[in-house]
């Protein structure tokens, strides 16, 4: 992790990646290579190798020798569990028996072990067995046109045996299923019957942040993304993880009504996401929340902080409902702490789409209001009756606005520069395309006449 973030802050273009490891895409690519570059001279020169007979033991050496320490010592090199998975489990004793635990993480442990000395024999077994055959080559024992069969079926064996862990005939779909890949159940069900806009869903029977599933029908509080916001990362390690294990904790042990309205009460930061239904069994109706927040809500106050860190932890320490948590930064847009509440102040989500949503606003006061969406804004505008208005970051991650009195139509808009340069610039090009088109077939059309007003001379 510290030669990652070292790379992402001074290796250009690595920050780039969809996934920074995918830069052992340049190692795939890079060490095969470098291999066939050695190949390719070895068959030019046979003797080569016998002639560097010491460089050649030194690297089948430190090839094999590595690979055989790593299967005496596993352990000794490699943790076998991820920083995330060490931190899940450390929430995991909080609210289980750690014994039990410490049972479940030394049998994962051992699992993993077993298959890490089963690969590493297997590569042992290639480096002797590639390292045998050019030795036989080099003493010529064994002829170029074999050299290079055994080799490609080294090769062969190697990448199929691999590439069958993960295709095989397991995973191929009947059509039928790959149109419908999941099915709707009764929770489903209930849910998809309200009509509201933009609400979210939190499905307790999956694992919430690595399962797509339940974005299939529904907006999630979950999901997955292989590069998600480091906010939202941040809110997921800090709050998220912990009021969905409080929340599974309290129903996987006899729930009453009163312990599962205290759990939703206490989930604050689920709330102010606007997760309004809780799946707890597949095959039930879902737990509708009524502690969320909704999609929009007035504050009253304001908390001002110093900086991210500040920002998040006070997500655990105000009421959400109440007081908006904003970064000095943005205080120039505040044009004050104190927003009395209109009680007759309406808002309400009149249209959504992923790129826009409008929200019609009603008031007697000017009114801080927090909207339960993602602050992102390189892309999306904010717009009231249609002009530009600026909005900020409130609670880490979600989006606010000081709204005028009076009756006004709000609008988020996603119009992002870089897209609106792309078109343009694809338009462009798009048109000088068919302008050389035009002139290439109005060039055939001019030389095929000068062919033949010279044949009507001649």
């Amino acid at each position: 992790m510290d030669l990652t973030n070292l790379l992402i802050d001074y290796l250009p273009g690595y920050n780039k990646f969809r996934a920074v490891s995918m830069i052992l895409v340049i190692a795939e690519l890079t060490i095969p290579l470098l291999g066939i570059l050695t190949l390719n001279k070895l068959l030019k020169e046979p003797g080569l190798l016998l002639k560097k007979k010491k460089a050649f033991y030194i690297s089948l050496g430190l090839t094999a020798g590595v690979a055989f320490l790593f299967y005496l010592f596993p352990d000794s090199f490699f943790s076998f569990f991820s920083r995330f998975e060490l931190k899940q489990f450390a929430q995991l004793r909080q609210n289980n028996d750690p014994a039990q635990i410490a049972v479940f993480t030394n049998s994962l442990k051992a699992v993993r072990i077993a298959i890490f000395r089963a690969d590493v024999l297997r590569s042992l077994f290639f480096i002797l067995a590639a390292a045998a055959l050019l030795y036989l080559y080099a003493i010529q024992k064994l002829k170029k046109g074999w050299l290079v069969a055994l080799l490609g079926l080294l090769i062969l064996v190697d990448m199929a045996g691999v590439d069958h862990r993960y295709l095989n005939k397991d995973n191929f779909e009947p059509a039928r299923r790959a149109e419908e890949p999941f099915h709707k159940t009764v929770a489903d069900r209930y849910i998809l019957r309200d009509k509201t806009p933009d609400f979210r869903v939190l499905d307790l029977t999956k694992n919430v942040f690595n399962d797509a599933s339940t974005s299939y029908f529904h907006f999630s509080i979950g999901g997955y993304h292989g590069a998600k916001l480091q906010r939202y990362q941040d809110l997921i390690d800090e709050y998220l993880m912990n009021e969905i294990n409080d929340l599974r904790k309290v129903f996987s042990s006899k729930p009453t009504p009163d312990k599962v309205e205290a759990a939703l009460q206490r989930a604050q930061v689920l709330n102010m996401l606007n997760t309004k239904y809780i799946i707890y069994n597949p095959k039930a109706e879902p737990v509708l929340n009524i502690h969320a927040f909704g999609n929009t809500w007035p504050v009253q106050s304001v908390k001002i902080v110093k900086n991210a860190d500040e920002a998040i932890a006070a997500l655990g320490k105000v009421d959400l409902r109440a007081t908006a948590v904003v970064d000095k930064q943005f205080s120039d847009l505040l044009p004050q702490k104190q927003f009395p509440l209109d009680v007759s102040a309406r808002i309400k989500l009149l249209h959504y789409a992923p790129n826009d949503l409008k929200y019609d606003f009603q008031s007697k006061a000017q009114q801080l209001v927090v909207f339960s969406e993602i602050y992102y804004p390189v892309g999306w505008k904010s717009y009231v009756d249609g002009k530009p208005v600026p909005y900020f970051r409130a609670d880490y991650l979600l989006r606010a606005m000081v709204v005028p009195a009076g009756n006004h139509v709000i609008e988020f808009k996603f119009e992002p520069v870089a897209w609106q340069v792309g078109e343009t610039i694809s338009l462009i090009g798009s048109v000088l395309l068919l302008l050389l088109l035009a002139g290439f077939l109005f060039s055939l059309w001019k030389k095929k006449g000068n062919t033949e007003n010279k044949k009507e001379i001649g």
